[in-house]
């Protein structure tokens, strides 16, 4: 998810909708330890001298009662809220999904491949029938890129490997699996579930690993993946 230009004024604007001021909305996020919640910051995020974090955006909108989707990318209104806007970002995710689906075969089996990715990624991570659709759909179009990159590969190295994946459904049935670990490692540590956590918190959390993810996915123009076999 990209920060779109005008965060400040969406920002001024969703205080003005719920007529709150600058130093309520500080109060209420600092004594939650968000991060980028100092009174010095919001009062240059405001002012437009600075970028709020995600963490940050994601707390407000919640905090004030405004579409998420709205106060980070510009897109619909501020008061779809999330209820209205799971909606359009669930669109969003599934419209990703079944088109990176079409890379694996013919429409009849789209439906059933759709399902057995999602096992994959239930397996692994648990709680991914729990994630708000935000997070859900990230979590989408980060399988999409990998699998991409994954398919890439393939083709790179020509199967000159024992234990490279031997067709399309097989990589992205493992490429599904590893995205699960990565999600589901934190949890095991802290002994936590996302019901534990305030909805900006899972949602911050899934969009950082993602974010993490894919941005060790080349360039998709790039010659080479970028893991390459030793």
């Amino acid at each position: 998810m990209k920060i779109a230009p005008g965060v400040a004024l969406r920002l001024k604007r969703s205080l003005s909708l719920r007529d709150r001021s600058m130093r309520s909305l500080h109060l209420e996020l600092h004594a939650e330890s968000i991060r980028g919640s100092s009174y010095a910051s919001v009062h240059g995020y405001l002012n437009g001298r600075a970028n709020p974090p995600l963490e940050f955006l994601l707390a407000s909108a919640e905090a004030l009662a405004v579409s998420a989707r709205w106060l980070i990318e510009g897109v619909g209104q501020p008061t779809d809220t999330y209820a209205a806007g799971d909606e359009a970002i669930s669109d969003a995710g599934e419209a990703v999904a079944w088109t990176a689906l079409q890379e694996f075969g013919h429409e009849a089996d789209w439906a059933e491949l759709r399902q057995r990715v999602k096992q994959a990624l239930q397996e692994e991570f648990i709680f991914f029938g729990e994630l708000p659709p935000l997070a859900a759909a990230a979590v989408w179009r980060t399988w999409e890129r990998l699998s991409a990159d994954a398919a890439h590969q393939a083709e790179w190295i020509r199967g000159d490997r024992a234990d490279a994946p031997s067709d399309s459904t097989e990589r992205g049935l493992a490429v599904a699996h590893d995205i699960g670990l990565c999600l589901m490692a934190p949890f095991s540590v802290l002994d936590t579930r996302p019901s534990d956590l305030r909805r900006w918190q899972i949602e911050s959390y899934v969009l950082g690993i993602c974010s993490a993810l894919s941005s060790l996915v080349p360039d998709p123009n790039a010659t080479e993946p970028m893991f390459q076999p030793f």
